[in-house]
């Protein structure tokens, strides 16, 4: 005896409702409009200062894991239903999306080079994928099991030379997207990499995980320069329990070292941390394969709660 199975989709509308109906996990802005990705599965636009979100865009079937914007009506976005699909916005219509791709697992994670306009995806399944958002076509992907587990994390160059990628194998990648397979490998997390970003022009890469610390990393010397613990109990960087850090951001352009970082916690804290220069002889951090924990100099600086 055979047995058929369908799966049907079932969306469920609450007039009452001006919001999600789940969880959001991402937030995009392209000077115009505000994008929100959900757990219900829909993006929605809004325009700021209005309670009513000006479209719901609906087309993915599981959670709808983060967004990019690649210029004004046009929005990337990435599902656990594996799929990276492209929306096009036109004003006083209603949206249109193509799907550009899908991955081997749920895709977690977009970042977008504008110079190069060159879209970038990873997820569960462990390696980057790479589209040309002009073409809506694939450039190509890493090897398979380029990290060792999940990728929570994405950053890219403006010019999009150097892509950074958070792995749950506790490494941060870094890669010249026209060899991805040369990576090299910057290890010192002692948990989950959460969190990752890229300043200086492309000089420095910032990471951060459920370790609680934020690792600075030079990119040419491929070392950990400085190490923060935000969220530690007792102050900035006294050693001791720290909370993991689940999200950050830098205050300061993509030209120019940020001269701050903010950081939240798994518990609700958020932090702004005032940064110090860098120091010069900062330990080495493991590059590659092995080794023992890297790990660069504490750092301190003045820390607040927002």
């Amino acid at each position: 005896m055979y047995c058929c199975k369908s799966v049907v989709t079932l969306a469920f509308h609450d007039a009452r409702c001006r919001g999600h109906r789940a969880g959001v996990n991402a937030v995009a802005a392209d000077g115009e409009f505000v994008f929100t990705a959900s757990r219900d599965a829909t993006v929605r636009c809004w325009r700021p200062g209005s309670e009513e979100a000006v479209q719901t865009l609906e087309g993915h079937t599981d959670w709808v894991n983060d967004l990019a914007t690649l210029r004004p009506g046009l929005l990337a976005s990435c599902s656990s239903d594996r799929s990276v699909r492209i929306w096009t916005l036109p004003v006083g219509s209603q949206a249109k999306s193509e799907v550009l791709g899908r991955h081997d697992d749920y895709a977690k994670a977009l970042a977008y080079a504008p110079q190069a306009r060159l879209l970038v995806s990873a997820g569960c399944d462990c390696r980057l994928m790479l589209w040309d958002i002009e073409r809506f076509a694939a450039l190509g992907a890493s090897p398979a099991e380029y990290h060792r587990d999940s990728i929570y994390d994405l950053a890219v160059d403006e010019s999009g030379t150097l892509i950074a990628s958070a792995s749950v194998d506790t490494t941060v990648q870094l890669c010249d997207p026209r060899s991805p397979a040369a990576a090299a490998r910057l290890s010192g997390h002692a948990d989950v990499v959460r969190c990752v970003r890229i300043a200086d022009s492309g000089r420095h890469v910032y990471s951060a995980g459920s370790d609680g610390t934020v690792r600075v990393w030079n990119v040419g010397e491929r070392r950990c320069e400085q190490l923060l613990r935000p969220h530690a109990r007792g102050g900035g960087v006294a050693s001791g329990h720290s909370d993991s850090i689940f999200a950050m951001s830098l205050d300061g352009g993509y030209a120019a070292r940020p001269a701050a970082l903010i950081t939240a916690s798994a518990l609700g804290e958020v932090v702004r941390s005032v940064l110090a220069p860098a120091p010069g002889d900062g330990e080495q951090g493991d590059v590659g394969g092995g080794g023992e924990e890297g790990g660069g100099g504490e750092a301190g600086g003045a820390h607040s709660c927002l």
